[in-house]
């Protein structure tokens, strides 16, 4: 998978817009029997079995590699996945963290929100809070 990301990386780090008003024309002019016969209309098209077989395909005709090294490529895409997601978390939480104790006005802010929910719940008719506490 690393080879296929160098020889890749161009195509797939690019972003691509491509416009097709001359099949939307051609399809347009087409009468019903001619659709039936030269289907080119794309979104009748089943992306995810046409992907699966696409990466397959690129997996075993360009880069060589064998079907056997299917589940250990998709461990390793697994792990690199939530590694990432636990990265961007904990990034996150720092920034808020540091937000939240150093800073006089987030201190004050968090202070105010905490107030203003109280307020609102002390002016919520009873029925709401009763609503509220049994669900």
């Amino acid at each position: 998978m690393e080879r296929a990301s160098g020889f890749l990386e161009y195509f797939t780090t690019c972003e691509w817009k491509f416009k097709c008003n001359n099949l939307i024309e051609l399809r347009d002019m087409q009468n019903s029997v001619d659709r039936k016969v030269f289907d080119f209309d794309i979104r009748q098209v089943e992306w995810i079995p046409y992907l699966e077989s696409y990466v397959k395909g690129v997996r075993k005709f360009l880069l060589q590699e064998d079907d056997s090294t299917l589940p250990a490529a998709r461990r390793r895409l697994t792990r690199l996945y939530y590694t990432e997601l636990l990265a961007k978390t904990a990034v996150f939480l720092g920034i808020v963290h540091v937000l939240l104790t150093k800073t006089s006005l987030s201190q004050h802010l968090l202070w105010f929100l905490i107030n203003l929910s109280f307020h609102i719940m002390q002016r919520m008719p009873k029925s709401w809070l009763r609503y509220l506490m049994s669900h």
